[in-house]
């Protein structure tokens, strides 16, 4: 007895035993031809199994578990774990399901970058001191530099001796002793030109003197040449100001150094604002002969006059002396004459004008 012959192909029908039919068998007998049909489709269906249990991917509208593993992994991309997921993206974009709107809102009320303009009240940083840079410039910046005045330093209005360091730069120290007191500026090393320091000395009916020294070998240019040192009489103010290497000085103090300069020793002189000079003196001459005087300053344009009267009659003891003062003197002297009866000398006191 053999076995019947399978092939692995789908049959499309079973066939159906008539009984008509003759009763026949063998590999084509009719009687075996239901048994043929139902052993091609099991070796069939076995070849299909067989095949789609051996495939790598036997079902490609699928994904497999290696290609969510590597979907998920290129999704990813390396994120921080604290980005990983898409509960964590939602918080970090505060659960906003219009973020992208958001953001653009947000952005479109940012200044541009090309000639942006302001509003409200923009805040930056401040640069360093004397920063020349082309950095913004904050209105602390502008303090202190110089630009406008720190806060008043009135600690030293008091004390009998300050020495300031940058920080006094842009700013206005105050004096304020009965007795006198004495400052030194900040070193002019590393300082810009421009950079300045405003000091007063306050005036009161007891108040001393302050004197403002500059730093080391450093000077102070008063007008009239380089000096070490300045001193301020009180309700005066002096602002000094670097300026290619020295402190050039400034105000009213500088005002009465050259409209009101003086000398009040007994042969002295004062300048008005006006040009107008006086000048005074005390003088010993010779009786009978005419005696020039030379003033302690000369007259820039012109001599105006002169006038006096005798001081102490030195010799003779009783004599009766008139004086005379000749009235086209000089820019530097003028004349006069002692007269008397006898020759002697006398002591004179004179005052005279000019301009």
């Amino acid at each position: 007895m053999a076995d019947l012959v399978e092939i692995a192909q789908w049959e499309e029908g079973v066939y159906q035993l008539e009984t008509s039919d003759p009763v026949m068998g063998g590999p084509d007998g009719v009687d075996n031809r239901q048994a043929k049909q139902l052993a091609n489709r099991t070796r069939y269906l076995r070849a299909q199994q067989e095949a789609h249990a051996g495939a790598e991917n036997p079902h490609p509208q699928y994904a497999t578990l290696v290609a969510m593993q590597a979907a998920i992994a290129a999704l990813v991309n390396a994120s921080p774990a604290t980005l990983d997921t898409l509960k964590e993206l939602a918080d970090a974009l505060g659960d906003d399901p219009n973020f992208a709107t958001t953001v653009t809102n947000a952005l479109a009320l940012k200044a541009a970058l090309d000639s942006p303009l302001f509003t409200g009240t923009p805040r930056g940083p401040t640069p360093a001191q004397f920063d020349n840079s082309t950095k913004l410039a904050t209105t602390a910046f502008l303090s202190q530099f110089g630009l406008q005045y720190s806060p008043l330093h009135s600690g030293q209005a008091t004390v009998a001796s300050t020495t300031m360091d940058n920080s006094y730069i842009g700013s206005r120290v105050v004096f304020n002793n009965t007795a006198n007191q004495a400052a030194t500026l900040p070193p002019i090393a590393g300082l810009p030109n421009g950079a300045s320091v405003h000091c007063s000395k306050v005036s009161t009916s007891s108040s001393g003197i302050v004197t403002i020294s500059a730093a080391g070998a450093d000077q102070i240019d008063s007008g009239t040449g380089l000096v070490a040192s300045v001193a301020l009489n009180p309700g005066e103010d002096c602002v000094f100001t670097v300026l290619s290497g020295a402190w050039v000085i400034s105000g009213s103090f500088l005002f009465r150094r050259n409209a009101f300069s003086q000398s009040l020793a007994n042969n002295g002189y004062a300048k008005l604002p006006s040009g107008l000079i006086i000048q005074w003196g005390t003088s010993t001459i010779a009786t009978q002969s005419m005696q020039t005087v030379t003033l302690p300053v000369a007259y820039p344009n012109a001599f105006i006059l002169a006038a006096g009267n005798t001081g102490t009659v030195i010799t003779p003891n009783a004599a009766s002396i008139s004086l005379g003062f000749q009235g086209n003197g000089s820019k530097t002297s003028f004349n006069v004459i002692a007269g008397t009866a006898s020759s002697g000398s006398t002591g004179i006191s004179w005052i005279s004008i000019g301009y």
